[in-house]
Order: C-alpha cells, then structure tokens, then sequence
C-alpha cells in the first residue's frame, strides 16, 4: 500500500504532510460522534510494534 500511496501523495501535498508510513485497521477507528480515536490507534500501533520485536 505504502509503495502506491506515497508517490501520489508526494505528488499533490507538500512534503511534510505526507507520512512516513502507513498503517491499516481492521477495527473502525472512529466513534460514535464520527471523531477519529487518537488513543486506539495509539494503543494498536504499539501493541503491534512490540510485537515485531518481540519476534
């Protein structure tokens, strides 16, 4: 995803807002007001980063 998605960014918005990586959620990331759950995909990202290197 990352490797089509960035190019096409970089290519519309300035660099600095682009991201450096890219994360998918197979759980919905927004509550019930529509409002994106800044603290769930917190959470996610570490227990997904300690997984890698626990691996």
């Amino acid at each position: 995803m990352t490797r089509l998605t960035t190019p096409f960014l970089r290519e519309r918005l300035i660099h600095y807002k682009v991201s450096r990586s890219f994360e998918r959620s197979n759980t919905p990331i927004r509550d019930g007001a529509g409002s994106v759950c800044r603290t769930l995909m917190r959470r996610q990202a570490i227990e997904s980063q300690s997984s890698v290197r626990a691996s």
